[in-house]
C-alpha cells in the first residue's frame, strides 16, 4: 500500500495535465497530498479539510460569512476518538480526535488559528502545527496507530499557544 501511494504521489494524480494545477500554491500542494494519503492509507478513516483559504470575490466572502464560515478552522479535521499516552506533554486519557494546521515555512499560525487549536485542546482533541507531509504523516501515523512508545514530532499545541519555531 505504501509503494502505490509513493508512486501516485510522484505522478501527482491531481494536478497532472490539469490546466488550473499553475495556480495552486505550495500549501494548496500539500494540502493534496494529505489527502491523498488519508484516503490511500485509511480509507476507513472519517476526516475533512475545511477550505478556510484562499482569496474571494466580494460575494464569496458575503456568503462565506453569512454560512457561518469561521477565520481559524484548522486544515484537517480527523474525526477519530483514541486513548493515547504521552507523557512528554501530561496528556493521558481520551480524545474525540486529530486537527492539523498546515502552514509552509516561514509561514506561523495566525493568532484566530492558534485560538482554534487551543479550543479544540479544551474539548479533548489532539492538536499540531505541521510545516511539511512528513510531519503530518508521522503525526496521522502516530494518532490512527497510536504505537505505544513513540512519541509525535512536531510538538503538539495543548496548552501554550506560542509557536517557538524559527
Amino acid at each position: 500500500m505504501k509503494k502505490l501511494f509513493e508512486k501516485k504521489q510522484k505522478e501527482n494524480i491531481i494536478t497532472q495535465h490539469n490546466p488550473f494545477s499553475k495556480y495552486l500554491t505550495k500549501e494548496d500542494h500539500l494540502h493534496s497530498q494529505i489527502a491523498q494519503y488519508l484516503n490511500m492509507q485509511y480509507p476507513q478513516c472519517l476526516w475533512i479539510h475545511c477550505p478556510n483559504e484562499g482569496k474571494r470575490s466580494v460575494f464569496e466572502r458575503y456568503k462565506a460569512k453569512i454560512l457561518g464560515l469561521k477565520s481559524g478552522i484548522p486544515d484537517f479535521l480527523i474525526f477519530e476518538q483514541k486513548v493515547i499516552e504521552y507523557k512528554a506533554l501530561n496528556v493521558n486519557g481520551g480524545t474525540c480526535g486529530l486537527a492539523i494546521e498546515l502552514k509552509i515555512k516561514p509561514n506561523k499560525p495566525t493568532l484566530n488559528q492558534l485560538l482554534f487549536l487551543e479550543n479544540f485542546n479544551i474539548r479533548k482533541w489532539f492538536t499540531v502545527v505541521c510545516y511539511s507531509f512528513e510531519e503530518a504523516k508521522e503525526i496521522i501515523d502516530w494518532y490512527l496507530e497510536n504505537t505505544p512508545g513513540e512519541k509525535p514530532q512536531p510538538d503538539p499545541i495543548l496548552t501554550n499557544n506560542q509557536d517557538t519555531r524559527s
